[in-house]
């Protein structure tokens, strides 16, 4: 699993950030996970959150975990905030076959905000904080070049003890 940060206005980014990042220190402290399964993938900001999603395959009781794998993904967690921001966490077949957070920010691109993001910049990537400076810049020239209209200007960085910081607010 990862995550994606769904955040209703451009405005409310800052203040979501800080509220969500309480939430993911008290989870990482103590509900330790591995790094794959807490990730933030990225920001998008959209105006009816998490409204027309794929909701997680749920097939009951008695349902080998294999069917689980053909759903391609799903949102199987979600936390919001009176309707400013949700954190969802997304899983699903093309999720588990990619072995990098480079792959995975990319099928989400690809697979879930490509087609329905109607705002230009709608999407911010968020890149764990041990990623090389060239590295994160060669990624953004990369999903830039891909999705030009689509990556926002502004990007973060997912610290693992302060959470989601804006990397301009670090210097």
């Amino acid at each position: 699993m990862s995550m994606l940060f769904l955040i209703r206005s451009a405005d409310d980014v800052r203040s979501a950030a800080e509220a969500a990042n309480e939430l993911l220190a008290y989870r990482r402290r103590h509900f330790p996970e591995p790094r794959e399964v807490d990730e933030v993938l990225g920001i998008w900001v959209r105006s009816e959150l998490d409204a027309d999603l794929p909701a997680w395959l749920w097939l009951g009781e008695g349902v080998p975990a294999s069917s689980l794998a053909e759903a391609p993904v799903g949102i199987r967690e979600s936390i919001s905030l009176s309707g400013l921001w949700s954190l969802s966490w997304i899983d699903g077949a093309f999720l588990k076959d990619a072995k990098t957070a480079r792959e995975r920010r990319n099928r989400i691109l690809d697979g879930l905000v490509k087609d329905s993001a109607t705002q230009p910049r709608a999407f911010s990537p968020v890149f764990d904080a041990t990623e090389t400076s060239e590295g994160v810049e060669a990624m953004l020239q990369e999903l830039r070049a891909k999705h030009p209209d689509l990556i926002s200007t502004t990007w973060f960085i997912d610290e693992w003890e302060q959470g989601l910081m804006d990397p301009r607010d670090t210097r």
